[in-house]
């Protein structure tokens, strides 16, 4: 876990269940990936971007449900 553990820590404090929890979801989420039609990753730090690209993929798809 590593990274990952790292960063979750560094948001907010977890008992080791939470964390256990947390990373099972973890590792069961991304199992599917492959299967999303679209991925928006939130890289460290990178939260900002991570919104944008959120914003415009839901203004993206509103606008394609409007042009059918």
């Amino acid at each position: 876990m590593g990274g990952i553990k790292k960063r979750v820590l560094s948001r907010a404090p977890m008992t080791d269940e939470e964390l256990s929890l947390r990373h099972a979801r973890y590792k069961e989420e991304i199992t599917m990936k492959p299967y999303a039609d679209i991925v928006i990753e939130n890289h460290q730090g990178e939260f900002d971007n991570a919104a944008q690209e959120l914003i415009a993929t839901v203004g993206k798809i509103i606008n394609n449900l409007h042009n059918r």
